[in-house]
């Protein structure tokens, strides 16, 4: 068997044993995919890198959706379509995840996620991450198979909460016990590259260079190029021309937009209100920050900005 097959087969048993586990428990067995032909749309959107095989046989075997895997750890699994729509959306906030990792739960702001095929090599790996907050990516499972094996082997061994609503009782997972088990899973069978504990950071600066690298240029813009001209000069020549020049300045008070955020940045020689499209603030900017930012002025700006000049590169300064 070749290893891509060798895969399918480990998420085919996971799948049977986690069936058997929850039918021992008395939940609904799993349903089949009601719409297949998605995983092609998926397969499109992602090229040229691919999911794990071992993801694209779970979907193959098991109806994503919530109201087929109704006895599942937190975060809850996610179908297909829904996955891709939330990727989708986070390629549109650069910065808040790397392209590299794929969502395949998702509940109440928290996600895992998987690390997809790449130049890098193989993927699998499986992180958690909740969005609104200051959240690292924390490794839970080398693949996706053995978080479905620690599943069910947390189902054999009783842990489990029962509740009761409008006199029907349910179970949920002793989400605890799980956690725990997976990491007792990863002490004995580290990942080959993340090993037996990793918390990544959620700031693009702290992440990968794999990571970085599936976001496009990212990695190799890591380093600041040093500052060329002054917002006082700045604001002379656009007076007459308009103008174009790299400044390092502290960002005073910064404004949020669903396509990019406008910051007042200081220098010391004057103060700018700058328009940063959502496509230059992977690494900033954030309140009381230094950044490197490289700005353009005399060109057409969003009204609701206020700017008076647009960011074409921003990166902290120290980094």
């Amino acid at each position: 068997m070749t290893e891509d097959a060798d895969r399918r087969a480990a998420m085919d048993a996971a799948v049977r044993r986690l069936q058997h586990a929850l039918a021992a428990i008395g939940a609904a067995p799993l349903s089949q995919p009601s719409n297949p032909t998605v995983l092609d749309e998926v397969a499109a959107a992602l090229a040229p890198l691919g999911l794990p095989v071992e993801v694209d046989q779970l979907w193959r075997l098991v109806d994503g959706d919530s109201s087929s895997l109704t006895c599942f750890p937190h975060p809850h699994a996610t179908s297909p379509a829904f996955a891709l729509e939330c990727w989708r959306e986070h390629q549109q906030q650069p910065g808040m995840t790397p392209d590299l990792l794929f969502p395949v739960g998702y509940e109440s702001h928290a996600y895992l996620l998987v690390e997809r095929d790449g130049p890098h090599g193989r993927g699998g790996a499986c992180f958690t991450w909740a969005s609104g907050g200051l959240n690292p990516f924390v490794l839970v499972a080398t693949d996706l198979t053995a978080y479905l094996e620690v599943a069910a082997e947390t189902l054999e061994a009783g842990h489990l909460e029962r509740h009761e609503r409008d006199g029907s009782v349910f179970n949920l997972f002793d989400d605890e016990a799980f956690q725990e088990a997976l990491r007792a899973r990863l002490r004995r069978e580290p990942h080959p590259v993340y090993g037996a504990a990793a918390e990544i950071g959620w700031d693009p600066p702290a992440w990968p260079v794999h990571w970085l690298a599936s976001v496009g240029p990212a990695a190799d813009e890591q380093h600041a190029r040093g500052a060329t001209t002054t917002i006082a000069a700045l604001r002379a020549s656009a007076a007459s021309t308009g103008s174009a020049g790299r400044v390092h300045a502290l960002v005073r008070e910064i404004w949020g937009f669903s396509d990019g955020t406008r910051p007042t940045i200081d220098d010391g020689t004057g103060v700018l209100d700058v328009w940063c499209p959502a496509a230059v603030t992977m690494f900033g900017p954030r309140c009381d920050g230094r950044y490197e930012f490289d700005l353009v002025t005399g060109q057409d700006l969003p009204h609701h900005a206020e700017a008076e000049a647009t960011a074409v590169r921003l990166l902290s300064p120290e980094a």
